[in-house]
This record gives C-alpha cells, sequence and structure tokens, in this order.
C-alpha cells in the first residue's frame, strides 16, 4: 500500500510541475512529500540474555535524518541511529518506537513494538552425582527454569552428543567401566541455549559369577544316589577375586514354581580374609532339647528319631555389630553320603543392633534313610529369604554329629565321589565348587525326586552384586526316550532294540548303560510304569 501510495504522489508532482507556476511547485512539494517511519520486528518475545536489533525504514525527501529510539516512551539515552539493540536485564512487557526529524524540523513517529521478556533460561539436572556398576541403568532428568517454552533437549557424554539423546530425560546403561560426565543442553522456541550442571558418574566393573553343574542330565538306575558337581568363578573386570563369599542355593522346579529348596550353602572363592562384617555368626553347636525344654549339647543321635530321641537341635551364636533390621539364616544338614537331609530358615526380625545372641532351633527329626556316620550342618546368614534376590553376609558356619542305627536298615556311606573335571576345576583363587548326592529316598515317604533342579548362586563383592543360575534335569529310571513319563513309548522302544549291543542299538533304550538292551532295561520300565516328573 505504501508503494502504491509513493507511486500516486509521484505522478501528482510530475502533472504539477507543468500545470503550476514554479513557486506554487515549490510550496506543493514540501507538502506533498509527508514524512513516515517504520520499525521492524513489530512484535518480540525473548528472555533475559537475549538482544534483539531494531531496524528503521524512512520515507520522506528532506535529509539528513535525526533518530531517537524510545523505551517505554521514554527516550532512551544515547539510541540515536537508524538501529536500535535491545538487551533487557529484566521481565516484563515493553514497548519500542523510533522519532524521526527532517531537515525541516517536522518530526514522524513509527509504529509501536510489543516485546515480551520471559527470564533467562537455566537448567539443572539430577542426579549430579553417581555411583554405578556395569549392567546397571541410571535415569537422568533435568529441571527447566524460564525461558520460552516448547524446548529441545541435546543430552552429552564426555563433551561429545549422544544420537538420538534429546528426550526430556536420558538414561546411561554403561557397558564398560570408567569415569564418565553427563550434562544436557536445552533451547527453548527463541533460540535461547543453557547448559545444564555438568554430572560425575564414576562405573564399576560388575562381578561376574558363573556356575556350570557337570551334567545338564542325571538318571537315577539301581544306584541309591547319584552325585552333582557344581562350581564356577567369580571375576570383577574379568579379574579372579580371590576373597569373596558365593551364596548357593538348589531347589527342586523353578525359581518361579517350586517344591522345596534342597540346600543352602555359602561358598568361599579362595581365602576370604578377617574382615569387619556387619554380621557374623560366631559357632554353631549340636545338641539335644530336653523335657523341660533346655537346649543340652549331644553330638550322637539314633536313626530313627522317637520320643526318646528327638533328633538333633541347634544353637547358632551370632553378633551384629551394626543396625542390620532383618537377617535370614539358614541350616542345611548333610548326611555321610553329602546327600541333603532337610534344610531351615529363620528369619530374625528385628535384629537386636549391635550385640551377641543365640537362637535355638526346634529338634529335627532322622528318617530311616539317612546314611550312618558323620552328618553335617551348615549354617548362613543372608539379606533376604533364598532362592530369591538373596546375597550372604558373611562365611558359613559348619559342625558334624553322628548318625547311628537303632535297628533299622541302613545306606552303606558311598565312596569315589567324583572330583571336578572338565569345566569345572579344582579350587583355585576365584572359583567355588560344591559336591553333593541326589537320593531316592531324600527324606520324604512318598518323595519323587524327578524332574527339573535349579542352582542359584550370587554374590556381593566391594558393594557390588552378580546373580547366576543354572538348571539340570534328573530324569526317571525306565523314561528311555526322555519325555518325562515311562509308559508305552518307552516299553516300544525297549522292544523294537532287544537283545542288541549298542551299537547299533538306539542308545536310548539302553537305560542301565551297560552296553546292552536286554532285560535290566525292560524290568526298569516296570518298576516305574506310569511315574512322571513333577517339574
Amino acid at each position: 500500500m505504501r508503494a502504491e501510495f509513493s507511486e500516486i504522489l509521484n505522478v501528482l508532482v510530475l502533472v504539477m510541475l507543468f500545470v503550476l507556476p514554479f513557486s506554487s511547485n515549490a510550496k506543493m512539494m514540501s507538502s506533498i512529500f509527508v514524512l513516515e517511519v517504520s520499525i521492524d520486528p513489530s512484535s518480540v518475545t525473548m528472555d533475559v540474555g537475549q538482544s534483539q536489533t531494531f531496524t528503521s525504514t524512512v520515507l520522506g525527501d528532506s535529509p539528513p535524518y535525526s533518530y531517537q529510539w524510545y523505551l517505554n516512551n521514554t527516550a532512551v539515552s544515547g539510541e540515536t541511529n537508524q538501529t536500535y539493540t535491545f538487551a533487557p536485564s529484566s521481565v516484563g512487557s515493553y514497548t519500542v518506537h523510533l522519532n524521526v526529524t527532517d531537515s525541516t524540523s517536522t518530526t514522524a513517529k513509527s509504529n509501536i513494538a510489543q516485546v515480551t521478556v520471559n527470564p533467562s533460561l537455566s537448567v539443572s539436572i539430577t542426579p549430579s552425582s553417581v555411583v554405578m556398576d556395569v549392567g546397571q541403568s541410571r535415569l537422568f532428568t533435568p529441571s527447566v527454569f524460564g525461558g520460552t517454552p516448547p524446548g529441545t533437549f541435546q543430552w552429552y557424554l564426555n563433551d561429545a552428543a549422544v544420537p538420538g539423546a534429546t528426550s526430556y530425560s536420558w538414561t546411561f546403561s554403561p557397558s564398560s567401566s570408567g569415569s564418565y560426565t553427563v550434562y544436557v543442553n536445552v533451547t527453548d522456541s527463541v533460540g535461547m541455549e543453557a547448559k545444564s550442571n555438568v554430572a560425575s558418574v564414576t562405573v564399576n566393573p560388575q562381578p561376574l559369577i558363573s556356575v556350570i553343574v557337570d551334567q545338564p542330565i542325571y538318571t537315577l538306575q539301581y544306584n541309591p544316589a547319584l552325585t552333582v558337581n557344581v562350581g564356577g568363578n567369580l571375576t570383577l573386570d574379568n579379574v579372579p577375586v580371590s576373597d569373596g563369599l558365593v551364596a548357593l542355593t538348589v531347589i527342586q522346579g523353578n525359581l518361579n514354581n517350586y517344591i522345596r529348596p534342597i540346600l543352602f550353602r555359602t561358598l568361599s572363592t579362595g581365602s576370604f580374609p578377617p574382615q569387619n562384617l556387619s554380621f557374623s555368626i560366631v559357632s554353631l553347636q549340636v545338641g539335644e532339647i530336653d523335657g523341660g525344654g533346655v537346649f543340652v549339647p549331644k553330638t550322637v543321635f539314633t536313626r530313627p528319631s522317637s520320643s526318646l530321641d528327638l533328633g538333633p537341635a541347634f544353637n547358632i551364636t551370632v553378633t551384629n555389630i551394626s543396625d542390620k533390621p532383618v537377617v535370614y539364616l539358614t541350616l542345611t544338614l548333610f548326611d555321610a553320603n553329602l546327600v541333603p537331609i532337610t534344610t531351615r530358615i529363620a528369619a530374625l526380625q528385628p535384629v537386636p543392633a549391635y550385640s551377641t545372641f543365640s537362637i535355638v532351633t526346634d529338634s529335627i527329626p532322622l528318617g530311616n534313610w539317612e546314611a550312618l556316620g558323620n552328618a553335617t550342618a551348615y549354617v548362613s546368614a543372608f539379606d533376604n529369604i533364598p532362592p530369591y534376590i538373596y546375597f550372604p553376609y558373611c562365611p558359613e558356619v559348619a559342625t558334624q554329629f553322628e548318625i547311628v542305627s537303632s535297628g533299622g536298615s541302613s545306606l552303606v556311606v558311598l565312596s569315589n565321589i567324583n572330583v571336578f573335571d572338565g569345566q569345572i576345576a579344582s579350587l583355585v583363587y576365584g572359583n567355588y565348587n560344591l559336591t553333593f548326592r541326589i537320593n531316592v529316598y531324600m527324606g520324604l515317604p512318598n518323595y519323587l525326586p524327578w524332574g527339573n533342579y535349579t542352582v542359584k548362586v550370587s554374590s556381593v563383592y566391594q558393594g557390588q552384586r552378580a546373580i547366576n543360575s543354572y538348571v539340570f534335569w534328573v530324569r526317571i529310571p525306565g523314561d528311555a526316550n526322555g519325555n518325562g513319563i515311562v509308559n508305552i513309548g518307552d516299553a516300544t522302544l525297549i522292544g523294537l532294540n532287544w537283545q542288541q549291543l549298542v551299537p547299533p542299538a538306539n542308545p536310548a533304550a539302553d537305560i542301565t548303560k551297560d552296553g546292552i538292551v536286554n532285560m535290566k532295561d525292560a524290568t526298569l520300565v516296570g518298576l516305574y510304569w506310569s511315574k512322571h516328573e513333577q517339574f
């Protein structure tokens, strides 16, 4: 519109130049070229800490011009140029305009620009200091102050922009140990940028714990018990840990659904040195509960238990050198054949702080199947109920007692317990190992030992935790085809390979592994007909 108006004025001027006398032309010229001024931008939103330059456009034919900028209708001292840079130091609403005076002392006022000034943009992140382990994650979140929303985010790790990390928050999941820095840059909608505080992150190497069982599949055949070898190692940053503790639990079934725990132990990965432990097991004493309910030391017990011999009880003395609120004590008994007899768990809650005290278990009855000879009891202390997420507090403590017969049948102490071989090494620093046996009786009249077993191990070292597990399978005698039940399928497999040597006979049909499919294999199918695994 302004350009069209100027063109019209020019046409009028030309007409008047030719029509009017010269003197009249001069007067008309001075009245036609009206002084006009405008400024740009006309509307601004900005933050404290930013600046905005306003420019002017002047129309008129009587230069030179003089300029005076105004802020909130007040002349700004020294601002007498064609442009003006506004750098506010406080928030609020402002107006900006310009007055222009030409050589004929004519003054024109520009349009009024509206300016909104928001608080200066700043940002901080939390947490500001982190110590974590490899394998853990930590969420960083910002707190944004001031500025003009919305904003955009860019997270930085060790001063390098993290690709794709442009969300409001960011999760750091380091894969290697070391020292790191984390911060975020925020840019608001008017281009203001702010850098957060720099968070320091220390990532410690995560202890790794391995676990392996020497055979993934066992079969109970004619033997009264089978031997299970469990072992593994504990490392920190690929270096064997020679002074660590490993909590080991074996359960029948899986971690989400199991029949019962088989054993609890706390094993050392080398020479566990004396330490300032917050909780320790001082002693474990075996005895009996007399008729008055008093614990009396005793080391020889008759199998099976009776009203005259209720079975062993245990006096456990512990020291709490802290204010730990809860401690879980576990007790596992093994007979002379290394078969777990039973387990117990006692929850101490609340634990008397900074004190030494004793607890006495109930009598544990013995059956008619435990091997005669020296049995062993182990007590461990954990921070939670095994086999869930739990870790050892201190080394285990053991004691022995003797099981004698009252005339019932006895199992002979089995010899030639397998030593570790293959992937399970003998005890060296960083390694742990355990040998135990699974018995066809295992202390319950209708106990069925077949199915899955889970070994769970855990360790805490220098404040860092490691967990692992392994599942092995005990197959039913007579389950030739390995489908978890003894039925016609197994009988058929044996019939198809009857009286054949292995090979060429199918090795699965040779249940007894004596090199031939014969009556021994068929007998096992008959003895365990229709039996099936529990898990």
